[in-house]
């Protein structure tokens, strides 16, 4: 019902996520975190070795470790993606997914800012 009410929606939802992708990369640039380009997804990869050791001494699951500790710590849930390898490579990467509402994306800036701001290795 939706799509024949409206049915050019679907070619709106890049620009979409696109903005909220962006915003969430302007509130984190400068900051210690390092963001890859991102394109085609409603996730962004959050590189967090600019806070820990380097990646080859971060041992397995670093980035299940870092998520509880963005959750704990920031009230910030993310997604670890060494539980999707069978034998995942030390890496400091998690993901954050923008497909939320402005403003919990606002917070979630601040929160991450914090984080850095205070996180010890």
């Amino acid at each position: 019902m939706y799509l024949q009410e409206k049915p050019q929606v679907w070619s709106e939802l890049s620009g979409f996520f696109q903005a909220k992708r962006d915003l969430l990369r302007r509130g984190l640039a400068g900051s210690a975190f390092r963001l890859p380009p991102a394109q085609g997804t409603f996730f962004q990869l959050l590189d967090f070795s600019g806070l820990t050791a380097p990646p080859a001494q971060l041992g397995p699951q670093a980035d299940v470790r870092f998520a509880e500790r963005l959750l704990l710590e920031a009230g910030v849930a993310s997604i670890p993606l060494s539980p999707f390898y069978v034998a995942p490579p030390p890496m400091p990467f998690v993901r954050l997914c923008v497909a939320k509402r402005d403003d919990t994306l606002a917070q979630a800036v601040i929160r991450l800012l914090e984080f850095a701001g205070n996180a010890q290795p």
